[in-house]
């Protein structure tokens, strides 16, 4: 009897050890993905923290100093594209034979092309003039290629990285 006792119990022991490698398994896939999220949100805080240190002039890497210059190029096309977006709803949302006198909050009015702007406006959405105001003075002077975000020499024509018109 001892001897079926201990085959029993063997066969147990196997079957315990098996479960456990099949719900070690799915528990290791669940901290995997657990850290490739905290992964994602300590690296998506490293570049905002970098972003924030080359627009405090505090950069001088150039590996890095050419991707958040591109950032920064990328979120000037966001802003144009956001206020053209917020100029169609508003033309959208008015009734017809309503006239308006602006598109929405404007601080000021293009230079160039009289287009009135909001406040918070780098390059006028119309014409694509670069503004002086205190959101431009964020963005570091010099020239960027409004396609790739690489900056240029002054006496560029065409971007060396993507070739685009600068």
């Amino acid at each position: 009897m001892d001897s079926i006792t201990d085959v029993v119990s063997g066969n147990l022991a196997k079957a315990l050890e098996e479960a456990d490698k099949l719900l070690r398994s799915p528990r290791t896939r669940v901290e995997i993905i657990t850290l490739r999220r905290q992964m994602k949100t300590v690296t998506s805080e490293l570049g905002r923290r970098t972003l924030q240190l080359y627009k405090d002039g505090r950069i001088e890497d150039p590996e890095l100093a050419e991707l958040c210059a591109r950032i920064i190029s990328i979120e000037a096309r966001i802003a144009e594209r956001e206020a053209r977006l917020a100029q169609v709803q508003a033309q959208t949302d008015r009734q017809p034979g309503q006239q308006s006198d602006e598109t929405g909050p404007a601080a000021e009015e293009c230079s160039r092309c009289s287009t009135a702007l909001p406040e918070d406006a780098v390059f006028c959405h119309k014409c694509g003039l670069k503004l002086e105001t205190a959101a431009a003075a964020a963005i570091p002077q010099g020239r960027f290629c409004a396609q790739c975000g690489r900056e240029l020499r002054p006496e560029a024509g065409f971007c060396p990285r993507c070739g685009a018109a600068a």
